[in-house]
């Protein structure tokens, strides 16, 4: 028998006192006054209680989405403009700012897809590739202007459709996966 756990992780908008005892993560714009947060993710182990993760909403910004997903040693959580990673021992946190011009301008988290050993997250303009240690390794904000589907993932490629001019006008992309160039014309 191996040392083997299951992690899981749920969306809730309110918490039992079985969570609430837990020390929490608290993520996002987090004020002073710690009011009550607009999500939680409750990871469990094996199907018990394991962290408690608040969610903050940014003051300057909405959040159409959020998704909380385990993956490669990390609790990801997506919100606002922003996707966190948290270790699971929770000795860790990294942020990927998915709106770098520092002020709202549309570039909302809007998903999570896997490829290989890499977590694209998708936003309201594109893609960010994210390494398992919690890096960067590509940008491509010239995928759309509301939002990114991803149609499919082979080992060196990411196919989807970009929505330019909402509702319904959406166009196809094509981009590498180690680099997140533009593949000229779709294949």
């Amino acid at each position: 028998m191996g040392n083997s756990m299951t992690l899981t992780c749920l969306l809730a908008d309110a918490i039992d006192s079985e969570w609430s005892r837990m020390a929490a993560i608290r993520l996002g714009d987090v004020p002073s006054t710690l009011p009550t947060p607009a999500h939680y993710v409750l990871v469990l182990k094996d199907d018990r209680p394991f962290k408690t993760i608040e969610v903050h909403l940014p003051r300057q910004t909405f959040s159409l989405f959020i998704e909380a997903q385990i993956w490669e040693g990390w609790i990801a959580v997506g919100f606002g403009c922003s996707v966190f990673l948290v270790s699971v021992d929770g000795d860790d946190i990294c942020e990927v700012d998915l709106d770098q011009s520092g002020k709202y301008e549309g570039n909302y988290f809007a998903g999570f897809s896997f490829a290989s050993d890499f977590l694209l997250a998708r936003s309201g303009y594109g893609l960010t590739c994210i390494d398992r240690r919690g890096a960067t390794k590509w940008r491509n904000y010239g995928l759309g202007l509301d939002g990114v589907t991803i149609d499919g993932i082979t080992s060196d490629t990411i196919t989807g459709e970009g929505e330019w001019d909402p509702p319904g006008g959406s166009r196809p992309f094509a981009v590498w996966l180690d680099d997140g160039r533009n593949l000229k014309g779709r294949p």
